[in-house]
């Protein structure tokens, strides 16, 4: 599959917001992209932010790659 224009552009910015950090937490995504929590749950639910579930039922905590944050905000 080929990048998205921007993506390394994206990754690098993300990398340095987050150093060392290679999956970020539901509440730092909505951070970075300056918008509500429930908005990134949405995508993950919806299948458009590939996320990993480290929880069950009411106690589900989605963790986000860094790199999959860089592919939903390139182009």
């Amino acid at each position: 599959m080929r990048e998205k224009e921007g993506y390394r552009e994206n990754l690098a910015l993300i990398v340095e917001a987050f150093p060392g950090k290679k999956m970020l937490t539901v509440d730092e995504v909505a951070d970075y992209l300056g918008c509500e929590r429930r908005t990134i749950t949405r995508l993950i639910e919806g299948g458009k932010l590939v996320a990993i579930d480290v929880g069950t039922g009411k106690n589900s905590h989605y963790r986000v790659p860094v790199r999959e944050l860089a592919r939903l905000s390139a182009r």
